[in-house]
């Protein structure tokens, strides 16, 4: 029997009705890391327009193909997880009236 699986999306839900369909993600490496910060991911993104705390639930849409005993199939399969955040950082611009 043989058995391959592979991700062919991610969805996030950003917790405040948002939602952010993406292709499978970048593969990670040491280098991506740049000595411990952070790099902006290259895939996909999403910016929050006001504070507060926000659960964020990530569905990674896996298709897993199968061969054996003269048959063969896929099967999709969905792995979910979620992380509560607090957003407290917003930039704004300030523009003068008549300046």
């Amino acid at each position: 029997m043989t058995l391959s699986a592979r991700v062919g999306s991610v969805e996030w839900d950003m917790g405040n009705g948002d939602t952010v369909r993406c292709g499978k993600g970048a593969v990670w490496s040491e280098a991506r890391t740049n000595g411990g910060q952070n790099i902006a991911s290259p895939d996909c993104g999403y910016m929050y327009e006001s504070r507060g705390d926000y659960t964020v639930t990530a569905t990674a849409h896996w298709v897993v193909e199968w061969t054996g005993g003269g048959q063969s199939g896929t099967i999709p399969l969905d792995l979910r997880r979620e992380q509560a955040y607090e957003v407290v950082e917003l930039q704004s611009v300030n523009i003068p009236v008549g300046g």
